[in-house]
């Protein structure tokens, strides 16, 4: 597998990462939905290349690899947020393991669920658990 085509999934992965998300309340994430759908959508029409390309046996491990570039997207996006002041890439590491474990465990179902229904999943999943440790965490007075 070259490092060209590497590069270029990689950055067809950064370009269509979600990361708003960042800025947002818990309340909006619901709101929110049509661009982590947009993202699933993404995964989805490129599946057949990540599932080769995560079960390759190739000098690098590719799904680890997209691991440190959402990561360093999402964490970019709580450096620049000037309402979070604690600047932990932790949670970006999280975030994106969370989603990107979902999206390998979808591929791999033997059933099919809709990319609506795993884009509420993964909401249900911010919004009650990671998201709003995170916000609550995270974004606090300078007092």
């Amino acid at each position: 597998m070259s490092a060209k085509l590497l590069c270029i999934y990689g950055r067809n992965f950064y370009e269509n990462l979600d990361a708003e998300f960042i800025d947002l309340p818990c309340s909006d994430l619901i709101n929110h939905r049509h661009q982590i759908e947009k993202t699933i959508a993404f995964f989805l029409s490129q599946k057949r290349v990540y599932v080769i390309l995560w079960n390759s046996d190739i000098n690098s491990n590719v799904f680890d690899e997209m691991l440190k570039i959402g990561e360093n997207k999402i964490f970019s996006k709580i450096e620049n947020n000037t309402v979070i002041h604690v600047k932990s890439q932790d949670y970006s590491k999280l975030f994106l393991a969370n989603m990107m474990v979902s999206i390998r465990w979808w591929f791999e179902l033997k059933i099919f669920i809709s990319a609506e229904h795993l884009s509420e999943i993964m909401i249900q999943n911010m919004t009650k658990g990671i998201f709003n440790t995170f916000k609550s965490d995270l974004i606090s007075d300078k007092s």
